[in-house]
């Protein structure tokens, strides 16, 4: 591949590395320095992203940067949720591979994008959009199920996540067991599960830690005033293999 340059950033260097073309090493912090004297160098410049960086760091947070500079990014992950992929191809990437594939799958990826000879087959590219649109739909349908908690429903639940007992809850609250679980009952009926395990569970998969709005309570239970709120979780998309 004369004339190119493959680089990689994170995971991305370890295959950049095994490519036919010369490699080159980016960093997250100097990654647009690099890049341009990369393509003073050699004109045209492939980056193999890696979307964790380390430190809390998303490769997502250099594509911008990347494209502007007009070189071509394959996302090289280990991620399997498709919110996140179908939103890179949307904004621009070349292609999503996934870790798991072989080596001289990827490379034979990274050979054909050089000359122009790879794209992400349409049936792939519409199965991961159609996978994302399945579980934003699925995330909008446990945002409305915490959202019918009531504030004393969601303080019990947050209880049950943190290994409380309905005794021990009903202690800390100065409210009879028969109480705490008709609140317990009604968070199962809400859910649409029929057990504390299965609760906590649900809550857990969802990401849900009990945040709640700025006039209700903390996942700590502190009160802060104001009438009393329903519920808003925090979530995060389930993921799913594509």
């Amino acid at each position: 591949m004369p004339g190119c340059r493959v680089a990689g950033v994170g995971g991305g260097l370890a295959v950049a590395g095994a490519c036919a073309a010369p490699a080159a090493d980016l960093t997250p912090t100097g990654c647009s320095r690099d890049v341009d004297r990369l393509l003073e160098v050699h004109g045209r410049v492939l980056v193999l992203l890696d979307l964790d960086l380390g430190g809390g760091l998303a490769g997502e947070a250099l594509l911008p940067g990347l494209l502007h500079q007009g070189v071509q990014v394959l996302v090289l992950t280990g991620c399997e949720e498709p919110v996140r992929l179908s939103r890179l191809i949307r904004g621009g990437v070349s292609g999503v591979l996934s870790k798991t594939e072989p080596l001289e799958h990827v490379l034979a990826a990274v050979e054909a994008l050089f000359i122009g000879d790879y794209t992400m087959s349409a049936v792939a590219v519409t199965n991961l959009h159609l996978a994302a649109i399945a579980s934003e739909a699925e995330r909008a349908n446990r945002e409305h199920l915490f959202r019918t908690l009531t504030h004393r429903e969601g303080e019990v639940l947050f209880g049950l996540m943190k290994g409380r007992t309905v005794t021990e809850l009903a202690d800390e609250s100065m409210l009879s067991v028969q109480t705490v679980r008709s609140q317990v009952k009604a968070i199962l009926v809400k859910l649409g599960v029929h057990s504390q395990l299965a609760a906590v569970g649900v809550a857990r998969r969802a990401g849900w830690s009990g945040a709640v709005t700025a006039t209700g309570v903390t996942g700590s239970g502190q009160a802060s005033g104001g009438p009393e709120p329903v519920i808003h979780p925090i979530v995060s998309s389930r993921t799913e293999r594509v």
